[in-house]
């Protein structure tokens, strides 16, 4: 897997997740603290904003006990 930007190089290979939050709506995130091996459909997540900079957040989906 090569990142399809200099920043994210350190993150590869890195988890995309679609989640439906409590709400119903579905997000597309990264994945934190994800092994991709693990993974099963329909698995509990926790979606997280993290800023990139003052203007810029994104959303990461992370487990729940995290």
């Amino acid at each position: 897997h090569q990142p399809l930007h200099p920043q994210f190089a350190g993150v590869t290979p890195y988890v995309i997740a679609l989640v439906e939050l409590d709400e119903g709506v579905r997000v597309v995130c990264a994945g934190r603290d994800l092994d991709p091996e693990a993974l099963e459909l329909d698995a509990p997540m926790h979606v997280v904003a993290e800023p990139v900079n003052d203007d810029i957040g994104l959303l990461f989906a992370r487990p729940p006990d995290n």
